[in-house]
């Protein structure tokens, strides 16, 4: 854990250094890097604690930090820094903190794994993001970016060009701290500090606050109704055989997951075998 803390400060130092120099104002950066340290943190304990697959977090980190400062606060090289910022803290469906909360579990249980696991996580990183610039390059020169994914190269408000747009449009009619939405923040904070008190102390309370915090993410939205079922098939199993059968039915979910990856991988494999022009949409809750 020390080394964890060590870490942490390390990295929140470079990270305000490194906003500092896209020209972002210490302030500023420092609202806008607490904020990416509770979403990424805040994520990683749904998946941890909630068991869900994947979860995206409500809004993104530059938004909080527009509407509570206010653009008319904010200097125009600080904008433009932090149009800059979208690419490496904009993220909401993919960040690191997840699945190194889940390497660090699973160093815990398979003994002499240790730290070398976190190592393979890097390498594996870098190895992905070498091949998903290269194809992706490789594929806009080669088929044309048109024929790509239409979100990101086809449409008028492309995502590439959506921080831009929206920086360059704030600039233009600036605004002050949005109080309204702020009393929202406050007043959902007070609900999520109280249920967690009243979750911590009392075993019966039905209501678990990781549920209120993420609702309204889009993800969770579209899978309510699987939450729900599997909500139900875990209290059956409980109700009919307690927590032995429910661990005996424990593999059983982990295959219809480990299904699902294989299902897409495969997929894919067909689409690039029998459907290299035009493919098929298999993920379609981003």
């Amino acid at each position: 854990y020390r080394t964890a803390i060590y870490g942490l400060m390390i990295g929140a130092v470079y990270s305000l250094t490194f906003l500092t120099q896209l020209g972002v104002s210490l302030p500023v950066a420092c609202v806008f890097l607490a904020m990416v340290f509770i979403i990424y943190i805040g994520t990683a304990r749904i998946i941890a604690e909630s068991g869900v697959a994947f979860v995206r977090g409500p809004m993104i980190a530059q938004v909080f930090t527009f509407y509570s400062v206010g653009t008319e606060n904010m200097s125009n090289q600080t904008m433009s820094g932090m149009a800059m910022t979208y690419g490496a803290m904009g993220e909401i469906k993919s960040n690191w903190m997840p699945p190194m909360a889940q390497a660090g579990k699973l160093a815990e249980q398979k003994k002499g794994w240790g730290r070398s696991i976190g190592w393979v996580i890097l390498l594996a990183s870098a190895a992905g993001l070498f091949t998903s610039v290269f194809w992706t390059i490789y594929m806009a020169y080669d088929y044309g970016a048109k024929q790509l994914a239409d979100w990101w190269f086809m449409q008028t408000n492309i995502g590439a060009k959506i921080p831009f747009d929206q920086t360059l449009t704030k600039m233009k009619d600036p605004f002050p701290p949005d109080t309204f939405r702020l009393f929202f923040f406050g007043v959902g904070s007070v609900f999520m500090f109280l249920f967690m008190t009243l979750r911590a102390r009392f075993a019966w309370w039905p209501v678990h606050p990781l549920g209120f915090a993420f609702a309204y993410a889009h993800p969770l939205r579209v899978l309510m109704v699987s939450v729900f079922f599997s909500w139900l098939i875990k209290r059956t199993l409980l109700w009919i055989g307690g927590t032995e059968l429910y661990r005996k039915a424990q593999p059983f979910f982990l295959g219809l997951l480990f299904g699902y990856f294989c299902g897409a991988a495969l997929s894919l494999i067909v689409d690039l075998i029998w459907f290299q022009q035009a493919g098929h949409r298999i993920y379609g809750i981003d």
